[in-house]
């Protein structure tokens, strides 16, 4: 229905950017899924992450690939999934919520 859900979490252990971009992600794909939503469109200012989601770049780290096959698994349950890069200037919202969660 158009919703916008925002959310703030703090990690309970040490992640690097990249890991802490999948934390929010299959944070974020999780509560859509059990709201019942069935599309969902995120954004995220990780180049690396968007990319080897939308099958752009190749995951080459273990860690990555892990992170990259869970989100895959959600992906599945969703009728239409997109992921978009925004640059961080364009992101101070989300910066806000990363700083809460901080």
């Amino acid at each position: 229905d158009g919703a916008a859900i925002e959310k703030s979490l703090r990690l309970g252990f040490s992640a690097t950017n990249n890991e802490a971009e999948y934390e929010a992600l299959l944070q974020g794909m999780t509560m859509v899924q059990r709201l019942g939503g069935r599309v969902m469109e995120a954004f995220s200012d990780s180049k690396l992450v968007v990319g080897q989601v939308m099958g752009e770049l190749e995951a080459r780290d273990a860690r990555m690939q892990e992170y990259l096959g869970r989100v895959k698994r959600l992906q599945s349950s969703f009728e239409s999934f997109n992921l978009t890069h925004v640059s961080r200037s364009a992101n101070t919202h989300a910066d806000s919520l990363a700083t809460l969660g901080a």
